[in-house]
C-alpha cells in the first residue's frame, strides 16, 4: 500500500512540475509579447514624432526659401524643389486670382525631369515630350477650396490646395492618393504661405508698374518732339460740322499739284464710304466742279450733277456743296451732301461750309511741317526696329515679314487702303517697345533667358503703344500694337481681351506673328517646316488666334500654291520671302544668280539669317507641295 501511495505522490509531483513549467513558459511568453508590443508602440510613436519633426523642418525650410525680393515664379521654383522631396509629382501648376477677370490665371508650371529636378516654364507651354498633364490656362473661381483635397480634372487625379483668402490655387499631379499626414502638412503650408504670397504678389505688381514706367522712359528718352496727326483733328472737326449743318455725308480732299488724297470721310451710309474709297475718278470730277476759291452749289436738277459718278444716283442727295480753300500752298476741297431741302438757308450754309473749310485748311497748313517730321519718325522707328531684328540672325527681316503677311490678310479681308496701311505699319512696329530693353538686349542672353523673355512679352506692347502715341499721335496704330498679344480665349495680355473685344488689326498681326515666329525660329527654337507651321496655326485657331483670319491666311497660301507658275518652283526667291536685306545676300550664289531653289547652290549664306537649308521654310514648303502632287497627282 505504501508503495502504491509513494508512486502516486511521485506521479503527482511530476505532473505539478510540468504544469509549473507550462505556467512559467506562458508567463515568459506573455512578458515578451507585452515587451514587443511596447517596442512596436514606441517605434511608431518615435517614427510619428520624427515625421512631425521632419514635416516641421520641411515646412520651415519651405517658408525660409521664400524671398520677397524675388518674383512669384522664382519663389515658386524654390518652393517646388523642396516640396518635391516630400511629395513627388510630375506636374505642379500655380494659379493666381485675377480680380479683373474674376478667375484664376495660370502663372507658372513646373514639370519634373528625368533626374527628378524641376524646370519652370514661364510661358506655361512646355516641350511636348516632357508633358504628362497639360494644365488649363485658367480656372473659374469655383475651384477655390479652403482645404487640401483630391480632385479630378477630367480623368486626371490631382491634389488641389488654396490659401485661405483664395489668392492662389496650387494643383499637384497626377496623384491618385492623398494621405492624411500629407494633407495636414499641405493645409498647414497653405495657411502659413497666405500672407507671404500676398506680399510677394503686391510687390511684383508694383515692380511691373515701375518697370513699365522705367522702360517707357528709356524708350522715349530720344523721342522728345510730339507730333500730332492732323488727320485725326480734321476728322473730328468734320463730324462736328456735318452735325451742325445737318449734312448726311461729307469728305475732305487734299490736292497736291494734280494728285488727290482723301483726308477724311463721314457718312450715314457705309456703302457710300466704300464707293468714294474705291472710285478713281471722283476726286478729279469734284475738283473740276468746284470754284477756284469759294463754294459751288449743285442741286440734283442741275446738269452738273449728272457729271458725278453713277453711284450718286443710289442715294437721296438733294444737293452737293463743294468748298475750295487754299493757304500756304496747301489746298483742301471739302464736299458736303444734303438729303433735305436747304434752299431757304443756302447762303448761310454755304458761308459756314466755306469758313469751316478755310479753318481746316489752316490746320492742315500748320501741320504740314510736322507731317514731314512725322514721316521721318516713321522711318526712324522702322530703322530702330530693323536694328533690333538684326541683333539675332533668326530675326533678320522679321518685322517686315510680319508686315507683309499682315498686308496679305488685310487685302483678303477687303479692307480699305487706309486700314491696310495702318495695319501694315502697326505690324512692322509691333516690336518697337523693345527699344526700352536695348540695354538689356546688349547685356543679356535673351534667347536662353526665359524669365527675360517673359518680362519683355508682358510689357513691350504697352511700351510700344506709348511710343506710337507720342511720336505719331495715331491711336489706332497704338491700339493695334498694344493688343497684338491678346488671345481669343481671353488669356492674353496686357488686358485679357477676348473675341471681338480685340481690335481687328491686332488679331491680324497676331496670326502673322505666330506664323513667322514658327518658320524663323525665335528665342533659340529650331524653325519648324512650313506644313508644321500651318498645322500649328490650325491648332491655335479659336483659342489663341481668330479662326476666320487663320482660315483666310491658310487659304491664301493654298491658292498661291495652286497657281501654275509655281508648279516646279518655289513661291518666291529666298531673299525676298525671308525679307533678307541685300547687305547679307550680296555674295550669296543664289542671290547673284537669281536662283529660286537656293538649296541647289553650293556655299549659300543661310546661316547669316539664322537658318540652314534643312530648316528653311522655303525648301520645306516646296518639298511638301511636291510630295502632295506625287501622292495625289494634283
Amino acid at each position: 500500500m505504501n508503495k502504491i501511495w509513494n508512486k502516486l505522490l511521485n506521479t503527482f509531483s511530476l505532473v505539478s512540475s510540468q504544469n509549473d513549467l507550462k505556467i512559467l513558459f506562458i508567463l515568459i511568453l506573455s512578458f515578451l509579447t507585452i515587451f514587443l508590443i511596447i517596442l512596436i508602440f514606441l517605434f511608431f510613436k518615435t517614427k510619428k514624432l520624427k515625421n512631425i519633426l521632419l514635416q516641421k523642418s520641411n515646412l520651415s525650410e519651405l517658408l525660409h526659401s521664400i524671398n520677397p525680393k524675388k518674383t512669384i515664379d522664382e519663389n515658386f521654383s524654390n518652393i517646388l524643389k523642396i516640396l518635391s522631396k516630400i511629395l513627388y509629382s510630375p506636374t505642379y501648376s500655380l494659379y493666381l486670382f485675377d480680380e479683373k477677370k474674376g478667375m484664376y490665371i495660370l502663372k507658372s508650371v513646373s514639370n519634373s525631369t528625368d533626374d527628378s529636378s524641376l524646370q519652370a516654364s514661364y510661358s506655361g507651354l512646355l516641350p511636348y515630350k516632357k508633358e504628362i498633364y497639360i494644365p488649363p490656362l485658367s480656372l473659374s473661381k469655383d475651384n477655390f477650396t479652403d482645404k487640401t483635397t483630391l480632385i479630378n480634372d477630367g480623368a486626371v487625379p490631382l491634389i488641389s490646395l488654396s490659401t485661405p483668402n483664395g489668392q492662389f490655387v496650387l494643383r499637384i499631379g497626377p496623384i491618385k492618393k492623398l494621405s492624411k499626414p500629407i494633407k495636414n502638412f499641405l493645409d498647414d503650408f497653405s495657411n502659413k504661405l497666405d500672407p507671404l504670397f500676398e506680399m510677394i504678389s503686391n510687390t511684383e505688381k508694383l515692380k511691373t508698374e515701375l518697370q513699365i514706367y522705367e522702360k517707357s522712359s528709356n524708350a522715349l528718352h530720344n523721342i522728345t518732339n510730339i507730333v500730332l496727326n492732323q488727320h485725326t483733328i480734321l476728322s473730328r472737326a468734320l463730324k462736328i460740322y456735318i452735325n451742325s449743318i445737318e449734312a448726311s455725308s461729307a469728305f475732305i480732299i487734299h490736292k497736291i499739284n494734280d494728285t488727290y488724297k482723301l483726308v477724311s470721310i463721314e457718312s450715314n451710309y457705309t456703302k457710300f464710304k466704300d464707293n468714294i474709297l474705291n472710285s478713281k475718278e471722283i476726286f478729279g470730277i469734284i475738283d473740276n466742279l468746284s470754284e477756284e476759291i469759294g463754294v459751288s452749289i449743285i442741286s440734283k436738277s442741275d446738269y452738273k450733277f449728272k457729271k458725278l459718278p453713277d453711284f450718286f444716283e443710289d442715294y437721296n442727295f438733294e444737293s452737293i456743296h463743294i468748298a475750295n480753300a487754299t493757304e500756304n500752298d496747301e489746298n483742301l476741297i471739302s464736299v458736303y451732301l444734303f438729303e433735305n431741302d436747304i434752299s431757304q438757308n443756302t447762303e448761310s450754309v454755304a458761308s459756314t461750309i466755306f469758313m469751316n473749310t478755310c479753318k481746316m485748311c489752316t490746320i492742315y497748313s500748320n501741320y504740314a511741317d510736322t507731317q514731314e517730321l512725322s514721316n521721318s519718325y516713321i522711318e526712324i522707328l522702322k530703322s530702330v526696329t530693323e536694328i533690333i531684328d538684326s541683333m539675332s540672325p533668326n530675326t533678320i527681316g522679321y518685322s517686315e515679314l510680319v508686315s507683309r503677311y499682315s498686308i496679305v490678310i488685310s487685302r483678303e479681308l477687303s479692307l480699305s487702303y487706309d486700314e491696310i496701311s495702318k495695319i501694315s505699319l502697326s505690324a512692322f512696329l509691333s516690336e518697337i517697345g523693345n527699344i526700352g530693353f536695348l540695354d538689356d538686349l546688349d547685356s543679356m542672353d535673351i534667347e536662353n533667358n526665359k524669365k527675360a523673355q517673359n518680362d519683355y512679352n508682358k510689357i513691350h506692347s504697352e511700351i510700344g503703344e506709348s511710343i506710337i502715341k507720342i511720336t505719331l499721335g495715331d491711336k489706332e496704330i497704338a491700339s493695334h500694337i498694344r493688343h497684338h498679344h491678346e488671345r481669343i480665349d481671353g488669356n492674353g495680355y496686357p488686358d485679357g481681351l477676348r473675341g471681338d473685344e480685340i481690335p481687328l488689326g491686332s488679331k491680324i498681326i497676331a496670326v502673322a506673328h505666330s506664323f513667322v515666329a514658327k518658320i524663323l525660329g525665335l528665342h533659340g527654337n529650331i524653325p519648324i517646316p512650313f506644313d508644321k507651321a500651318i498645322d500649328s496655326l490650325k491648332l491655335s485657331s479659336g483659342n489663341q488666334l481668330d479662326s476666320k483670319i487663320v482660315e483666310i491666311f491658310i487659304n491664301w497660301f493654298i491658292s498661291k500654291q495652286e497657281k501654275p507658275e509655281y508648279k516646279d518652283r518655289t513661291l518666291g526667291s529666298c531673299w525676298d520671302m525671308r525679307c533678307s536685306p541685300p547687305e547679307i545676300c550680296y555674295d550669296c550664289p543664289a542671290f547673284k544668280l537669281n536662283i529660286d531653289k537656293c538649296w541647289e547652290c553650293d556655299d549659300v549664306k543661310c546661316k547669316r539669317h539664322g537658318n540652314n537649308c534643312e530648316s528653311c521654310f522655303i525648301k520645306s514648303e516646296f518639298l511638301s507641295r511636291k510630295s502632295l502632287v506625287n501622292n495625289y497627282g494634283k
